[in-house]
């Protein structure tokens, strides 16, 4: 890593561990925040499957990760505003919140989107769809939204809420269409309209 010509922020330069599969990224190097990743640092780090960024970081430069193959889903921080061209090659799914920088860079390039809202992940679909991917909530009594930014929840994803223990009730709306094998903790009591796919999955 290097400093800013000011001291005040450190810019990531490169990764020395090419047979590492996992990377996190410090809050700081130096003493101070890190903020930038600059061009081509971990180009071509075949063996690389999972980042973590930090909360600071402002900078993805162009192919900081283009060739990492196996790297097939990053979670982009809200404090990124600029993405290069090829930061991440086109397999990867952008994890991010709707309306950001990351949104834009995953769009213009073609990356796959998950989108993060509260307690929810939403991967996006056709026609205006989205499916529930991941739920990192703890209610006990909880009622899937039908809609979010304009979309129609339709279905929600294999094992999504299978290890929510806690999770005693939930209410599925008409919406939600299809719901994945073992989607909820076997004990979790299932409300949903007749000829839905919370009746059908219930069955």
């Amino acid at each position: 890593y290097q400093l800013s010509p000011d001291g005040t922020f450190a810019l990531v330069t490169g990764f020395s561990k090419p047979s590492v599969t996992t990377c996190t990224i410090p809050e700081t190097l130096g003493g101070v925040p890190v903020e930038v990743i600059v061009q081509e640092a971990f180009k071509d780090k075949t063996n690389l499957q999972s980042v973590t960024f930090p909360s600071k970081l402002r900078n993805i430069a162009v192919s900081a990760f283009e060739g990492c193959t196996k790297l097939e889903r990053v979670t982009i921080p809200n404090s990124v505003t600029t993405i290069g061209e090829k930061a991440f090659d086109k397999a990867c799914k952008i994890h991010c919140k709707s309306g950001t920088p990351a949104q834009t860079y995953a769009v213009l390039n073609g990356n796959p989107i998950e989108y993060i809202c509260g307690d929810f992940v939403f991967k996006q679909l056709e026609n205006n769809k989205v499916e529930i991917v991941e739920y990192s909530g703890e209610d006990t009594n909880l009622t899937i939204p039908s809609e979010w930014s304009n979309n129609t929840v339709t279905s929600i994803a294999a094992g999504v809420f299978k290890d929510c223990t806690d999770l005693k009730r939930v209410t599925i709306p008409r919406s939600v269409e299809d719901i994945g094998s073992n989607a909820f903790d076997k004990s979790c009591t299932i409300i949903g309209y007749a000829s839905s796919g919370a009746m059908y999955y219930a069955d």
